[in-house]
């Protein structure tokens, strides 16, 4: 049946709620801290050419993931890392590069404004390794492009620039502009000859050229992507033959030459990449020919100088992206010692024999693992789980230790439940990519508390989630539309709803269950206008997924009231509301008066005048007169709580603890 709802419209993207905070916010007693498992994708890495253990690196950060990043330093290869980034807060960083002369000084790139980043951007240098950073150019002062190359020697540093390379002799404070002859489009990468600091080599995606000077004078190359007007995206030298280099062309060509740009082999077939600024490409310290592409699907490398290619998968992740949410490689560096460095969505890792066995990084101290789906279980309190990155991991001593645990495969994940009726039974929901649209969506089960997996049956093809609505019914949706399982039957549709104006469109993001009664669920879908608002609608059915009726608009937030079963709470217009489950009629009961964006809602079990939310820019804050007044229980969330709050919990064995998940990563835990 179609039942697109007519309810007056409110014009929001995002539920905006306004708390109350008549003073700044006080802490009380008690820390967040960290739990679980640790780690993060570098985007950027730099190595000290003088020393194998030192290094930079720049991590998805901030309250827009994409946009900011947050510098890191290493001093034992990658096992433990401390911040570094006093200087760079807001910055997205592009490009690092350590001073060969081992002073402490680093120079890093930040993303110009428009190119993934809403700061001004420009170079930045610190003297202290990190601990403070200072701009030493803006990027309108340098003209750098989305994709700058940076080059630190031991007597001048080099950033690329849209019309050619600046140069700097006394560690930024001045500049000098050195054009090249043919447009480049933006030089992305810089390089040195490893024996002679006077030749070195400027690549854009137009032209490629030659100094033998330091920088100061340029040669263009007559490469065959020029010949090809062929855009190239990356070059690469080779550490023990520096006459042999490689570039990459889109959209998956190589070419290479053996007397250092002079003449060039024809372009051979390499993997496909679709980036729109610079490829990952590296030559083997050790064999000029062997060379290994980032590509979206994974590490390759070419073992015979180009001609042929395979995808490397010993110890290193899954990056393809039909499998996984975080696929392809972000940068690939040498250490001082000729080690190997990849740097991934989900780590880092590194190889001393020419990629045929790496070893992961354990990246202590770096909270930057995107978690999700944390779960309690209903029948043991000190029994959950949560997925970091893939892996999925469990508790069962109330958050002491962690243990992996296997996740469903082949396939992205999709959702995780616990089944309320079923002791230690899970049900996943797993899309497969087969070539299909919308993608096929399996369901897996396991039997023992997630130790193992059985894929035992399909989903309606396109399921985004699912829950367990009866012993022997499940209920998943898909676009517009809700289906119901019972028992062994077929899926059959229940509901469908589309834009309220026929020309946008509507899809259900979630579907929630009533921990406190059984057979009531939620569907929260949006509907987006063709060129207008996006409004959150809740629908809600009271009979285990048979019927469903329009229940409640502008919010997407929702908490279950765990003494009045009748009863649920959200937060709309600026204030908090009661709303009645069987007909959705609602009370006022706490007004807010500062804004910010309230992203979960989560209400006490041992004491219900207590309520908490999630928020967008201060963390997580608490209420002890039911959402009428405000504070924040306790400092320590990342970035002084100004990053959003994906997911808030209370813990089920001790209600004085809680756990939230922070859109920088990582899990959090509170004791009160």
């Amino acid at each position: 049946m179609s039942s697109p709802h007519r309810l007056g419209f409110a014009t929001i993207t995002l539920l905006t709620l306004l708390v109350a905070t008549e003073a700044p916010l006080a802490a009380a007693a008690g820390l967040w801290t960290p739990a679980g498992p640790e780690g993060g994708g570098p985007q950027v890495i730099a190595a000290a050419p003088g020393s194998a253990a030192r290094l930079y690196a720049a991590f998805p950060w901030g309250q827009y993931q994409g946009l900011e990043t947050l510098v890191m330093r290493s001093s034992d290869g990658g096992a433990t890392w401390q911040e570094s980034n006093g200087g760079l807060e807001g910055e997205r960083i592009t490009a690092l590069a350590v001073d060969p002369l081992g002073s402490g000084r680093v120079f890093a790139v930040a993303a110009v404004a428009g190119c993934s980043s809403d700061d001004p951007g420009g170079v930045y240098r610190t003297e202290d390794a990190g601990a403070h950073w200072q701009l030493a150019a803006t990027s309108e002062a340098l003209g750098l492009a989305c994709a700058s190359g940076l080059l630190a020697l031991p007597d001048a540093v080099l950033v690329g620039t849209r019309t050619g390379v600046a140069r700097s002799t006394d560690g930024g404070a001045t500049w000098q502009a050195i054009p090249l002859a043919i447009a480049p489009d933006g030089v992305h990468t810089l390089l040195r000859d490893p024996f002679d600091a006077r030749v070195l080599y400027a690549a854009g995606a137009r032209a490629r050229f030659k100094s033998m000077d330091g920088g100061l004078s340029w040669t263009a190359l007559d490469d065959p992507a020029s010949r090809a007007v062929t855009r190239v995206q990356a070059l690469a030298i080779s550490r023990s033959d520096p006459g042999t280099l490689y570039e990459y062309g889109l959209p998956s060509s190589l070419s290479r030459s053996r007397d250092g740009g002079a003449t060039w082999g024809e372009a051979m077939a390499a993997p496909e990449t679709n980036s729109i600024y610079t490829v990952p490409l590296l030559v083997d310290p050790q064999n000029p020919e062997t060379v290994y592409v980032g590509a979206p699907t994974g590490l390759w490398v070419s073992r015979d100088g180009g001609t042929t290619f395979q995808l490397l998968r010993q110890s290193l992740p899954e990056m393809n992206p039909t499998r996984t949410r975080y696929s392809g490689v972000n940068d690939l560096e040498l250490d001082a010692g000729q080690k190997i460095l990849l740097a991934a969505p989900k780590g880092l890792w590194s190889s001393l024999d020419a990629g045929f066995h790496w070893t992961a990084a354990a990246l202590h101290g770096v909270h930057a693992n995107e978690i999700r789906f944390l779960r309690f279980d209903p029948f043991n309190p000190r029994h959950f789980l949560f997925t970091s990155f893939d892996s999925l991991y469990e508790s069962r001593d109330g958050g002491t230790a962690f243990a992996p645990l296997a996740a469903p495969q082949p396939g992205i994940l999709q959702t995780i439940q616990f089944d309320p009726f079923h002791r230690e039974r899970l049900v996943a929901l797993v899309a497969q990519d087969d070539g299909q649209h919308p993608a096929t969506t399996r369901i897996f089960t396991s039997a023992d508390g997630g130790h193992s997996w059985v894929a035992s049956s399909l989903a309606p093809a396109g399921a985004s989630d699912l829950t367990v609505a009866t012993p022997d019914a499940l209920v998943a949706i898909v676009g517009g539309k809700i289906f119901l399982r019972q028992g062994n039957g077929v899926w059959r549709r229940r509901i469908e709803v589309g834009p309220a104006d026929g020309r946008g469109f509507f899809s259900f993001k979630t579907i929630l269950a009533d921990p406190y009664r059984e057979g009531a669920l939620f569907a929260l879908g949006f509907d987006s206008a063709l060129h207008g608002s996006t409004v959150p609608v809740f629908y809600r059915s009271l009979d285990a997924g048979l019927h469903w009726a329009l229940w409640h608009e502008d919010s997407t937030v929702l908490a279950f009231d765990p003494l009045q079963t009748g009863f649920a709470y959200t937060g709309e217009s600026g204030k908090f509301f009661r709303v009645r489950i069987s007909n959705g009629g609602d009370q006022q009961i706490g007004r807010l008066t500062t804004l910010d964006t309230v992203t979960a809602l989560l209400i006490d079990r041992s004491d219900p005048q207590t309520f908490y939310a999630g928020t967008g820019n201060s963390g997580v804050l608490v209420s002890h007169d039911r959402a009428r007044h405000w504070s924040l229980p306790a400092p320590g969330l990342p970035l002084a709580g100004k990053a959003p709050v994906t997911a808030l919990e209370q813990d089920r064995a001790n209600p004085l603890r809680l756990y939230a998940t922070p859109v920088t990563g990582g899990l959090w835990r509170l004791d009160l």
